[in-house]
C-alpha cells in the first residue's frame, strides 16, 4: 500500500521536506497516514472530486501549478 512505501523511503532516506505528488486518492490518503504534506494533481487520472474527501496540502491542475507549489 502507498502508505507503507512512503513510510519506507521516509525512514531509508534522509528527506527533507518530504512531499507527496500523485494523481490518485491512495498517494494522498499515504501521505496523510505519514504526516506529510501532499500535492494532488488533476492532469493525470486525478479529478478534483477525487481528492475532495481527502484534504491534499495543495492542489495543482498544471504542470505550471506544480512547479510553483514546489519552488515555493
Amino acid at each position: 500500500q502507498k502508505e507503507e512505501v512512503i513510510e519506507a523511503v521516509l525512514e531509508n532516506y534522509d528527506v527533507k521536506n518530504p512531499i507527496m505528488v500523485g494523481d490518485r486518492e491512495f498517494d494522498i490518503i499515504g501521505a496523510n497516514i505519514n504526516k506529510i504534506d501532499s500535492v494532488g494533481v488533476t492532469f493525470g487520472y486525478g479529478t478534483l472530486d477525487m481528492f475532495a474527501d481527502y484534504n491534499p496540502t495543495f492542489v495543482a491542475n498544471s504542470v505550471e501549478e506544480l512547479k510553483s507549489i514546489l519552488l515555493s
